[in-house]
């Protein structure tokens, strides 16, 4: 080789031998090499490109200049590929001042540049450490990086190798094309925008790796992936990694402090306020297929909900979600609030418990099979709870709960010191069951005082509590409830008289509640019967109620002196069939209301309450002031009677006989004799509730009619 010539040298990889950049760069470090110490030479070298696994060097150049023991050196690269990195063009490396001694090939104050869409060469500084006995270490500084900056540290000894990456101020937002495509494959992520500062360590042998060390430091983190299942918003965060090869796979001990920002991970939604971190630290393990990663001892604070330990064991599929197979909680404290807000409520949407204020601790053990619940131990203590839409609320509860799924024996002993359903209020009371698999039993009576009376249920059974569509019955009564608590609980004019009934069976099953039995109300010294009671979906927010109602004997006298509707005498009997409300509201139903068959009692009526039942037949009230009629305060009558059929939003009305063109509603007797008179066959279901509103007296305190 003559000094200044140009020479070109083909590489050729040997197959035998395994290869990589550092060595590639050693090769050319080698034929830099002077001849003899002390000669000063210029030499231009174009070296064929070189390829390994993953990696290519297309367009090799090399001159330099050496003299004295010091050399200035330039190596040029048309392409470089390396993996995750993709292509980088145009690539410089300088080193003006290179040392060459006895032991190898020394760089300091190197240059290095290039051109590539996500990195930025313009400021990195490069140093190279060569030896002869197959020591090779490479230094770079101050590499732009997604708007942050980037320094490396490589070295290997014959089969042993050691990284360091340090990144400041790197924004993954930033990366294009074939790396963000690879950022986007290992982190699962659509978008992954912050800050991000990174300080990674490993060692290994080959092509292993056997320590990682990893902390990283994320401020303004934004992310999602493609499901729409992940999201994040203004995260703040610290997290690191150790991770060690073992003798069957890998160990890691990890820790995250998450400090802010707002997180969705289908279905829980955290948003973590400034000072109150939630915390997560632990040890896990995956073998070296990589399906099984096994959690132990992982610590959970999350200040205000709960502090725990979970142990748990996931299933990592390939080009797949990761399952959970098994996991175990130790809840050392748990507060209802937090505890219910974010990790319990995302769960229960849809449910009659997704909306409720609630307070307590609660500590215990809970298991998951196959993403099953699968047995359960808590202790309850203070607990209160409130649905927020009013539908029911218990407070002071307390106890134990216990259930197996496996068909091993538990119990549930949960007392507690009153609550309310809608508006009435319950007392103390304490549930006592029996678990065991799939299903619980009353072990005790339970008795819940109910205004001044109480709720007795003797007899429950429920099934479905491993999954499924939960199915239960129950046998009990009401023992008798006076109407002047339950109306004044209900705002409604106060009513004499007593609530009473029993049912044989009460059926929860399809999401629907069936009442067998009858209950019955005694009220205005009548009795009325409900039966055939059917509710589905009970504390949903538009619950179905069918069923059947009769009335027998009541006392008009008592019922308009009530509802000052003006003064009836006598007898009323009625019916309400085929009943169906939804949300509460009538869409169908066949009432009527009529003086019984044979009713011997006084029958008189006053000039108000005529004036009402003809407002509600559609005729104009006060009609019977303004003429001779209103010289008699009442009057006689032979029968009463109206009728509505229900039918979408329309009334088909009736009465208590056929009239001229018309239908009774009033058919007097005697004189001076009166009869009210409806000739409207249909009236549409909002004009009919305004009538009757009015009749009543609304402003007078009366019910609201819907």
């Amino acid at each position: 080789m003559a000094f200044g010539s140009t020479t070109k040298i083909p590489l050729r990889r040997d197959p035998r031998r395994r290869s990589g950049p550092l060595r590639v760069l050693a090769l050319l470090c080698l034929l830099l090499v002077p001849g003899a110490a002390g000669a000063f030479f210029p030499m231009a070298l174009t070296v064929g490109d070189v390829a390994g696994e993953g990696w290519s060097v297309e367009g090799v150049g090399v001159s330099v200049v050496a003299g004295d023991g010091v050399m200035a050196a330039r190596v040029a690269i048309d392409r470089l590929h390396l993996p995750g990195l993709g292509e980088v063009r145009g690539l410089s490396v300088e080193c003006p001042e290179a040392v060459l001694d006895g032991g190898g090939f020394r760089c300091e104050g190197g240059r290095l540049d290039f051109d590539h869409p996500a990195l930025r060469g313009d400021r990195t500084r490069l140093s190279l450490d060569w030896r002869f006995g197959g020591r090779i270490s490479v230094g770079v500084d101050g590499l732009g990086f997604a708007d942050g900056r980037v320094n490396l540290r490589l070295a290997q000894e014959g089969e042993g190798w050691r990284a360091a990456v340090v990144a400041r101020g790197v924004d993954p937002g930033r990366l294009e094309g074939e790396m963000r495509e690879w950022v986007q494959a290992v982190t699962g992520l659509l978008s992954l925008s912050g800050r991000i500062d990174l300080d990674l360590e490993a060692t290994g042998s080959g092509a292993a790796a056997a320590r990682l060390d990893l902390a990283v430091e994320a401020r303004e983190l934004a992310l999602s992936d493609a499901a729409g299942l992940l999201a994040g918003e203004g995260l703040a965060l610290t997290a690191s990694a150790t991770v060690r090869e073992d003798h069957d796979g890998h160990a890691v001990d990890f820790r995250l402090e998450l400090k802010g920002g707002e997180l969705y991970a289908d279905p829980v939604y955290l948003a973590v306020e400034e000072g109150a971190p939630l915390r997560i630290a632990g040890r896990g393990h995956y073998g070296r297929g990589g399906e099984r990663i096994g959690l132990q001892g992982v610590e959970v604070d999350h200040p205000g909900a709960m502090r725990a330990t979970v142990d748990a064991e996931l299933r990592a599929v390939p080009q797949g979600p990761t399952s959970l197979v098994s996991a175990s909680l130790h809840l050392h404290e748990g507060h209802m609030d937090g505890l219910y807000e974010t990790w319990l409520r995302p769960f229960l949407i849809g449910t009659a418990l997704d909306d409720l204020e609630i307070e307590g601790l609660v500590h215990g053990e809970a298991a998951l099979l196959e993403g099953r619940v699968a047995s359960l131990d808590l202790a309850l203590a203070e607990v209160y709870l409130d649905d927020r839409q009013g539908r029911f609320g218990l407070s002071g509860i307390g106890g134990r709960v216990a259930w197996h799924a496996d068909g091993r024996p538990g119990a549930v002993g949960v007392a507690f010191d009153g609550g309310h359903l809608r508006y009435m209020p319950l007392g103390a009371a304490r549930l006592a069951l029996e678990t065991r698999g799939d299903a619980a039993e009353l072990v005790e009576p339970l008795a819940v005082p109910f205004l001044d009376g109480r709720i007795e249920i003797d007899d429950f059974r429920m099934a479905g509590l491993s999954g499924g569509e939960i199915e239960s019955r129950l046998g009990g009564r009401l023992m008798p409830v006076g109407m002047e608590r339950l109306t004044a609980a209900l705002a409604w004019p106060p009513l004499s008289g007593t609530l009473a009934g029993s049912v044989s069976e009460v059926r929860y099953e399809g999401g629907a509640l069936s009442i067998g039995g009858t209950l019955v109300l005694q009220v205005f010294d009548g009795v009325t019967l409900i039966r055939n009671l059917r509710l589905e979906d009970p504390l949903g927010a538009a619950p179905v109620l069918t069923g059947d109602i009769d009335i027998s004997g009541l006392d008009l006298d008592l019922v308009t002196r009530t509802f000052e509707f003006g003064r009836i005498q006598g007898r009323l009997d009625g019916h309400v069939h085929d009943l169906m409300l939804v949300g509460w509201q009538p869409v169908r139903f066949d009432a009527g209301i009529r003086t019984p068959e044979g009713d011997r009692t006084r029958r008189r009526i006053s000039q108000k309450a005529v004036d009402n039942l003809s407002s509600i037949g559609g005729g104009v009230s006060g009609v019977l002031s303004t003429g001779f009629m209103g010289l008699f305060e009442e009057f006689s009558y032979g029968r009463i009677g109206l009728s509505c059929r229900l039918e979408g939003d329309v009334c088909r009305m009736g009465g208590a006989a056929p009239a001229n063109g018309g239908y009774y509603i009033v058919r007097g007797s005697g004189l001076p004799r009166i009869d009210v008179v409806g000739y409207t066959r249909e009236v549409a279901w909002k004009d009919l509730v305004s009538r009757i509103r009015g009749a009543v007296g609304r402003e007078a305190g009366g019910p609201v009619v819907r």
